[in-house]
C-alpha cells in the first residue's frame, strides 16, 4: 500500500515539474507574459536614446557610425558625408505639399550625431520575404512575374543620374499577408545582375499603416538588398525621420490632398561647386613633390621630340542621395553596387500590389487610392512633375509622349497619362485600382 502511495505521489511531483516546465514562460507568479507580443523586439546596438511612439512604434536613437549601414563588408572604414555638395531643386509645392510628420515626434527628438530606427521584431522582416518585388526582365516579362502586379510609367535614356516626381499619400486597403505600393525605381544593369534604388511610400498587412520606406538590390533581387534600414547599405543622414515608421497626413477621396516630393540622385554637376586645383576645398593633395598650377617642363615641339605624361583618374564610389520634399535623408555608398555606381539607364514610377490569391480569387488589395486613374485627381493616386538629372547635374522634365505606361491587369489596376501638363503639375499620371471586382475575379 506505501509503494502505491509513494508512486502516486512521484507521478503527481512529476505532473507538477511538467506543468511548471510547459507554462513557466508564460506565467511568473501568477502573472501572464506575452512572450509572442513581446518576443523578439531588438534593441538597436549603439542606441543613446529611445522614444516610445504614440502609435506603439519604438524608436531608438542610434551612434551614426553604428547604423546597420557599416555592416557591410564594403562600408567597414566608410566615412560619412553629411550633406550632398549640392542639392537640387525639389518638385514644384502646391499647397498640398504634406509637411511630412511622424508620430513619435510628439514624444521627443534625436540628439545630433545619431539617426532614428524603428525597433522591429526578430522574425518581422522574415514573416515578409515575400514582399521583395523578384522581377528579372526589362521588358513585358519584366512585370509578369507570379503574384506581383504593377500599373507604372518609365523612361530610358543612356545615363539617368536622378529621379524625381511628387505623389500623393494614402492609406489603401490590403488584405492579409500583401502589401501596397507607390514609389520610383532607378535601375541600371543587365536583368540576373539588375541594380535598382528605389523609394516611396507602402502599406502592408496586418499593421495597415503607410510606410515611407527605401529599396535596393545590387543582383536582380536574388541575394543582396533589403528595405529601409533592414540590412547594411542605406547610410541615413537625417536625424528627424525614421524609414519605416508612419507618415501622416493621408489623402482623402473627394477631399483634401497630399503629396511628398521624392528625389533620388548623383550631386553635382557643375552647378554650385567646384573649383581649379585647390582652389577651394575638395582635392585632398597627399604628394610632396608635385605643385598643381605650376609650369611643367619639357613640352612637345612640331616636327621634334614629343613629352608626353601619363594621366589616371578613377573613382571608388559614387553616392545615390535620397531626399523627401527638402530633408535629405541619407546616401547609397556606389560601392554596394556594380552598374549604379556610374549612372542608370531606366525610371519606372507607379504603383506595385502581391496578390496572394486567397480563397482562389484575385486580392482586393487596393492599389494607390483603390480607384482607376481615369477617375482623375482628388480619386485617384498621381505622380507630378516627374523629371530626371542628365549628365549635366540638372532636373529635366520627361516630355508626356516619351513615357510608356504598363498595366499587369487593367481591369484591376490601370494607368492614365495625362496630356495638360499645366497648373503646376508638370508632366503627370494618375494610377491605382481596387482590385477584385465582377471585371477583376482572377
Amino acid at each position: 500500500m506505501a509503494n502505491v502511495i509513494n508512486n502516486k505521489l512521484e507521478c503527481f511531483m512529476c505532473f507538477l515539474f511538467a506543468l511548471s516546465y510547459v507554462l513557466g514562460d508564460s506565467f511568473v507568479d501568477g502573472r501572464r507574459i506575452e512572450t509572442m507580443k513581446n518576443k523578439g523586439f531588438i534593441k538597436q546596438k549603439g542606441t543613446i536614446k529611445t522614444i516610445e511612439g504614440e502609435d506603439g512604434d519604438t524608436i531608438d536613437c542610434v551612434d551614426i557610425y553604428q547604423q546597420p549601414a557599416f555592416d557591410h563588408p564594403f562600408l567597414k572604414n566608410h566615412i560619412i558625408q553629411m550633406k550632398p555638395n549640392s542639392i537640387p531643386s525639389s518638385p514644384k509645392e502646391n499647397s498640398y505639399q504634406a509637411e511630412l510628420f511622424q508620430n513619435w515626434h510628439k514624444n521627443g527628438q534625436c540628439p545630433e550625431g545619431t539617426v532614428p530606427i524603428r525597433r522591429t521584431q526578430e522574425d518581422e522582416y522574415t514573416r515578409g520575404v515575400k514582399w521583395i518585388p523578384r522581377r528579372t526582365q526589362l521588358n513585358h516579362s519584366f512585370y509578369d512575374i507570379s503574384n506581383h502586379e504593377h500599373a507604372i510609367v518609365s523612361f530610358g535614356v543612356a545615363e539617368i543620374y536622378g529621379a524625381r516626381a511628387s505623389l500623393n499619400v494614402w492609406n489603401p486597403v490590403v488584405d492579409d499577408g500583401e502589401f501596397s505600393l507607390a514609389q520610383i525605381w532607378v535601375l541600371a544593369g543587365p536583368d540576373e545582375e539588375l541594380n535598382t534604388i528605389e523609394a516611396g511610400w507602402k502599406v502592408t498587412s496586418p499593421e495597415n499603416k503607410t510606410k515611407l520606406f527605401t529599396f535596393w538590390t545590387s543582383d536582380g533581387y536574388q541575394s543582396t538588398g533589403c528595405f529601409s534600414l533592414e540590412c547594411p547599405g542605406f547610410v541615413q543622414v537625417n536625424k528627424n525621420f525614421s524609414l519605416d515608421s508612419p507618415i501622416e497626413p493621408v489623402s482623402r477621396y473627394s477631399a483634401q490632398q497630399f503629396d511628398i516630393g521624392i528625389t533620388i540622385y548623383k550631386s553635382d554637376g557643375y552647378q554650385s561647386t567646384g573649383c581649379f586645383n585647390l582652389e577651394c576645398p575638395g582635392f585632398v593633395q597627399v604628394n610632396k613633390n608635385f605643385s598643381l598650377d605650376f609650369p611643367i617642363e619639357p613640352v612637345s615641339r612640331y616636327s621634334a621630340q614629343q613629352f608626353d605624361i601619363g594621366i589616371t583618374i578613377y573613382k571608388e564610389n559614387g553616392k545615390w542621395w535620397f531626399q523627401v520634399q527638402d530633408q535629405v535623408l541619407g546616401y547609397w555608398p556606389g560601392t554596394i553596387f556594380n552598374y549604379l555606381v556610374s549612372s542608370a539607364s531606366r525610371i519606372e514610377w507607379g504603383g506595385e500590389v502581391y496578390n496572394a490569391e486567397l480563397g482562389d480569387h484575385h486580392t482586393r488589395t487596393q492599389m494607390g487610392s483603390g480607384h482607376f486613374g481615369n477617375e482623375g485627381y482628388g480619386k485617384a493616386s498621381y505622380f507630378r512633375n516627374i523629371g530626371y538629372m542628365d549628365n549635366s547635374g540638372k532636373f529635366i522634365d520627361v516630355e508626356t509622349q516619351s513615357l510608356k505606361k504598363y498595366a499587369t491587369r487593367p481591369s484591376c489596376y490601370n494607368v492614365e497619362v495625362a496630356n495638360n501638363t499645366n497648373g503646376g503639375f508638370g508632366t503627370h499620371f494618375y494610377f491605382g485600382g481596387p482590385g477584385y471586382s465582377t471585371q477583376c475575379a482572377n
